[in-house]
């Protein structure tokens, strides 16, 4: 595959067209039923960008091989707005929100976030990983939250 400036890649039908998917593809069959749930709908597209953005490089789970996640903070709506931070989501719409995977705890110092496994949705450096989890935000908050109002 050929490099990819992972900057070009700024929507889903950025990552298609990047990979050469078309609606024909099995993957946009699944995501277009009206019976696939949301958060699966959200998983394919969010694994179709990544494989754009990694261009080819897949995470294995060996022990050796190092993968990268997006981190993320959630806020409710009175945060958003006291806080106004830059590439956030409005999850005003989401009464309580969970995301599985990581973890934050208060130990020795403020706080410490760590993973003792990861997914497959894993990026093959920090910066792409950054990237992904800035850019595709409204994905990312359909596959972690679930809305409850």
């Amino acid at each position: 595959m050929k490099h990819i400036d992972m900057k070009r890649i700024k929507t889903f039908e950025d990552a298609c067209n990047a990979i050469h998917i078309s609606p024909e593809d099995p993957r946009m069959r699944l995501i277009e039923l009206d019976i696939t749930p949301s958060h699966i709908k959200a998983e394919m597209k969010l694994e179709i960008i990544q494989e754009a953005l990694n261009e080819g490089w897949k995470f294995i789970p060996d022990g050796e091989t190092f993968g990268y996640w997006p981190w993320f903070i959630f806020y409710t709506s009175e945060e958003l707005k006291a806080y106004k931070k830059q590439s956030t989501v409005d999850f005003s719409e989401f009464s309580e929100v969970f995301a599985g995977l990581g973890s934050a705890s208060s130990s020795n110092a403020w706080s410490i976030s760590y993973s003792s496994f990861g997914s497959r949705l894993a990026s093959k450096d920090r910066s792409i990983a950054r990237y992904f989890g800035t850019q595709f935000t409204e994905i990312w908050r359909d596959y972690l939250c679930i809305k409850i109002k």
